[in-house]
């Protein structure tokens, strides 16, 4: 089955709902594959299951050390690399054109994208929101730079092989 030339780097998520909700998305937006850094969890917690339902059986996903090898790895892999975070220097998504594929890193609630990270990153990407807190649950910020990064481009994989994907129109 074709996917969407997009990764995902999840960097130390924290919180077990917030990685079934990423893996839900990556098979929404037919991501290529979900990359996280921290603590190895067991994807068959009852936290992930419940949230990430069955998507988990039809998403590539891995565990790695480090995000600046794999970020590096993908760059040599013609990657671009665009982080989500608040910075100085970033840009409005529905300005930003993929030209290639991406490896879209998202921080943890708590610190966000680590340094290293945004260092080797081509394009910042910042969600321009209002509210006294200035912030989005990680998972709501992916969905929301997921769908500026991949458009309509996996329901046009979908459409096109519909009988090769479980419940699919045919």
């Amino acid at each position: 089955m074709p996917r969407v030339r997009v990764s995902l780097l999840f960097e130390d998520p924290g919180s077990s709902f917030n990685i079934g909700a990423i893996i839900r998305l990556a098979d929404a937006f037919m991501l290529e594959r979900v990359y996280f850094t921290g603590s190895p969890r067991s994807m068959d917690s009852r936290k992930i299951k419940s949230t990430a339902l069955g998507s988990r059986r039809w998403v590539p996903f891995e565990f790695v050390d480090s995000s600046a090898e794999l970020i590096r790895a993908k760059r040599s892999e013609g990657y671009e690399i665009a982080a989500g975070e608040l910075a100085g220097h970033s840009m409005d998504p529905r300005e930003y054109v993929r030209r290639g594929p991406v490896l879209l890193v998202l921080g943890n609630e708590s610190d966000g994208v680590t340094q290293a990270a945004l260092e080797l990153s081509d394009v910042v990407l910042e969600i321009p929101i209002g509210g006294m807190l200035n912030s989005l649950n990680v998972s709501t910020a992916a969905a929301i730079l997921l769908f500026h990064l991949v458009g309509d481009e996996a329901r046009r994989i979908r459409d096109t092989h519909a009988p090769a994907i479980p419940g699919g129109q045919p």
